[in-house]
């Protein structure tokens, strides 16, 4: 479930951790340095509550990248960066020197990002030379914490709650038409979910919608159809302020840098484009260039 409100407080964790514990290969003409990347992004809500999960997770990916060791640069560091695809601006940058540790140092932008990388990769190299060790590994973590009030994280529970129990009547439909024989206390369990769920007093609402999803996903997977974003959504996007002098972002529509100062648009996953760039692309699809988050239509 995605927010509708881009405001809210956000902080990005990263580390880069040397993990050289695996057997090493001679064979190799020169050392080769290998960077494992785990990009996720979750909720947490701004008051604790024992009752409730603590977190929601939206993106878990893995991502791998091989660079020769002596030719590593901040070229080659931007480069994977680049590549990892990570659903998310590089903003509010906090540095830890392991994932679990609970003490971080703000970043002043992704620059600051890229020299402490280089720092811990050029510490191992180092480190590796005298042992004569080729294969070299680091573990790098990108986490997106986003802050979100108690009632709306309520809410989001409440329909990632509502996706599971669609997940399982979807399922228990093909396991039907596979032969499978469910008991009375399965059909009782669903409907129980059901209601829980707040999808309606029987199985059949749960399996109706599921139904609907399955052939509205199995249409989409057919056939590419471009929908456009609706009017009020566009007029309702947020208006920010390019802050664009340190972190020298592009516009993605347009690949022109942002201009300090200017006025740009923010959709609600947070990515940022010039409004003259993003409203006709809107206008066309209701989808973002980046993340292809979906904005409501007509």
């Amino acid at each position: 479930m995605a927010l509708s409100n881009s405001n809210h407080h956000s902080k990005i964790f990263v580390s880069a951790t040397p993990y050289n514990v695996f057997k090493d290969d001679p064979s190799l003409e020169f050392p080769i340095i290998t960077f494992k990347c785990n990009v996720k992004m979750g909720y947490r809500p701004d008051k604790p509550d024992k009752t409730i999960p603590s977190y929601i997770q939206q993106h878990d990916s893995w991502h791998e990248f091989l660079h020769p060791a002596n030719g590593l640069a901040r070229d080659s560091i931007s480069s994977f960066l680049l590549d990892a695809r990570i659903p998310f601006p590089l903003t509010n940058l906090h540095w830890k020197k392991h994932d679990y540790d609970k003490e971080s140092t703000p970043l002043m932008s992704t620059d600051c990002l890229i020299s402490s990388m280089l720092d811990v990769c050029y510490n191992t190299i180092d480190a590796t030379r005298e042992s004569g060790r080729k294969k070299l590994l680091m573990l790098v973590m990108i986490k997106k914490q986003v802050i979100v009030p108690h009632n709306e994280y309520l809410a989001m529970l409440k329909a990632n709650q509502a996706q599971e129990v669609l997940r399982q009547a979807e399922d228990m439909i093909q396991l039907q038409a596979q032969g499978w024989n469910f008991g009375q206390s399965d059909w009782q369990g669903m409907v129980d979910a059901v209601r829980q769920a707040g999808l309606g007093n029987s199985i059949r609402n749960a399996l109706d919608l599921a139904f609907e999803r399955v052939t509205r996903e199995s249409m989409e997977h057919a056939v590419i159809k471009l929908v456009p974003a609706a009017a009020t959504s566009i007029q309702a996007l947020e208006k920010v302020t390019s802050n664009a002098s340190t972190s020298k972002e592009k516009c993605s529509v347009c690949m022109e840098e942002m201009v300090m100062g200017s006025q740009v648009t923010r959709l609600p996953c947070s990515h940022v484009f010039h409004g003259d760039c993003i409203v006709p692309w809107l206008n066309t699809s209701h989808m973002c260039p980046i993340c292809r988050f979906k904005l409501p239509t007509t």
